[in-house]
């Protein structure tokens, strides 16, 4: 256990002196489906403009137009703890203000349907953060035993997803696609 600590805190001081972009730690600590989901979902990220600077230890931020949109994860729950160690081809994606992306094209490819399906759970409840009680996301109900949580996405601001399939990168390009011409609108 101990050495499995010393690593995560060399990890960590490696980590932040270096802020490596995320295409140097994914080998590390990916391969197979998760590795090339991750690389698509780079790939939506650099076609859109989509910039990830690092943010964390194992923690990159989603940054269009200089504003944050999102955040992604490698081997660590957004809610976890990277000094209680890595998890092994696991990773998470978090969009902010999600259900303000959706609109009728995507519903009707019942793309919400993908995204019911993937939000991901939180393990973390009591520790770090609460349970939401009774929400509605994208026209489906959860309660407190669906495990979404206020701190690592489920809210009405923004979805969670663990190791997004084909369908759900699609989704997301769609995303970031509608929040590209948002930004130049506002702006």
């Amino acid at each position: 256990m101990n050495e499995n600590l010393n690593t995560a805190q060399s990890i960590v001081q490696i980590q932040a002196k270096a802020k490596p972009k995320i295409e140097e730690i994914i080998c590390e600590y990916l391969d197979g489906e998760a590795k090339q989901s991750i690389l698509k979902y780079l790939d939506i990220c650099k076609a859109n403009g989509v910039k990830t600077p690092w943010s964390a230890t194992n923690r990159w931020v989603l940054k269009l137009n200089k504003q944050t949109i999102g955040m992604i994860y490698v081997g660590v729950h957004p809610c976890g703890d990277v000094n209680k160690g890595i998890l092994k081809n696991v990773w998470y994606t978090c969009v902010y203000n999600a259900p303000g992306l959706i609109h009728k094209q995507l519903e009707k490819e019942d793309l919400t349907h993908i995204i019911h399906s993937n939000l991901a759970k939180c393990a973390y409840h009591k520790k770090r953060c609460a349970p939401l009680k009774n929400i509605t996301i994208l026209g489906k109900e959860f309660d407190e035993s669906d495990n979404l949580c206020s701190d690592c996405g489920g809210t009405n601001y923004s979805l969670l997803f663990a190791n997004a399939c084909d369908k759900t990168l699609y989704w997301l390009n769609e995303a970031f696609v509608l929040k590209n011409i948002q930004l130049r609108i506002s702006n």
